[in-house]
């Protein structure tokens, strides 16, 4: 299921929270920063965790969320 909208993103099934929050300095051009959990049990293959943080954008959270393979967890 791909996601559109940041609401795609809050009410998709695997995700448990997605936020926003003030972070300097993690990015050179913002200092807004979205973070996606998902629930317990699943991770992003790649990333080997159950979280992502882009800048402070809806289309890069959305973008990185719809890119990256959720899998359950093997731990």
């Amino acid at each position: 299921m791909k996601a559109r909208t940041l609401k795609d993103l809050k009410n998709h099934p695997l995700v448990s929270d997605v936020w926003k929050e003030s972070q300097y300095g993690i990015f050179d051009d913002t200092d807004e920063v979205y973070w996606l959990s998902l629930k317990a049990g699943y991770w992003f293959e790649s990333e080997q965790s159950s979280l992502i943080q882009t800048r402070g954008l809806v289309k890069e959270i959305v973008s990185e969320f719809n890119y990256l393979t959720i899998k359950k967890d093997p731990r």
